[in-house]
Parts: C-alpha cells; sequence; structure tokens
C-alpha cells in the first residue's frame, strides 16, 4: 500500500526543512567562529590618535608599532595651517619671476 501524494510532499517538505535548519545551524557556527577572529584581529591592531597642534582637533588615527600605542602625535589641520601661513594659501603664491616679464 503507497502512501498518498499528499503525505509524501509533507514528508519531503520536512525533511528538506531539518536539513536547511542543520545547514544554517552549521554556517551560523562558522560565521560566529570568524567574527570571533576578526575581533581578534582588531584588538590586535594598535592606533596612534594625530591631532593638530593648534586647535587640537583630531586628524586621523595612524597604526602604530607597540611602543607607540596610546599615544598622541601631532600635526597641523589645513585651516590652522592656512592661518598660521597665509603666505602658503591657496592662490596666494606668485608665479616666478621669469613668468613675470621685464
Amino acid at each position: 500500500m503507497t502512501s498518498p501524494p499528499g503525505c509524501t510532499a509533507r514528508h519531503d517538505a520536512h525533511a528538506r526543512s531539518r536539513h536547511l535548519i542543520r545547514a544554517s545551524r552549521a554556517l551560523l557556527t562558522e560565521v560566529q567562529e570568524v567574527l570571533q577572529d576578526a575581533r581578534h584581529m582588531l584588538a590586535r591592531q594598535r592606533y596612534r590618535k594625530i591631532v593638530c597642534a593648534w586647535c587640537q582637533q583630531t586628524i586621523r588615527w595612524e597604526r602604530c608599532a607597540p611602543d607607540a600605542w596610546a599615544h598622541v602625535s601631532h600635526s597641523i589641520c589645513f585651516d590652522c595651517f592656512v592661518s598660521v601661513f597665509p603666505e602658503l594659501a591657496p592662490g596666494t603664491i606668485s608665479p616666478p619671476l621669469s613668468l613675470l616679464g621685464p
């Protein structure tokens, strides 16, 4: 005696669901391992903060060697650069003397 076609379809759908659940659990385990590895990699990377020496604004973060972890380094942001060195601001540099003419 054979089972009705509806029962076979339900059995196949149920078996497929169980298979998909097992595959999903395996993928979730793999993703969790990858995330944990990524967290460990991020924890190993160390950065140094670069701030403007004039206005103390954070300019960027820079990877550094272990001896410089958590240190602050100084640079100058563009706005302070223009105010400190106005002669070097864009458009203010005069052309070379040879182009000015006699």
